[in-house]
């Protein structure tokens, strides 16, 4: 019972996720199949020279939307 449980786990954890679209950099040939990771966003941001004005998660859309001054 314990393999069967695991397996579900596991099964849960890559349906949830897909690792095959997950980018570790941001660029303008980004897709919207992709999704970066967290350091990708902070990066993103921190690197930005003072020109993110906002950054959010919209819950509509589900995307990180990061707004330029």
């Amino acid at each position: 019972m314990a393999t069967k449980k695991l397996d579900l786990i596991t099964w849960l954890k890559n349906w949830f996720e897909s690792k095959t679209n997950k980018v570790t950099s941001l660029s303008s040939s980004s897709t919207d199949t992709e999704y970066p990771t967290a350091k990708a966003v902070y990066d993103t941001i921190h690197n930005s020279g003072g020109y993110v004005e906002d950054c959010y998660f919209d819950t509509t859309t589900k995307e990180i939307v990061i707004e330029l001054k």
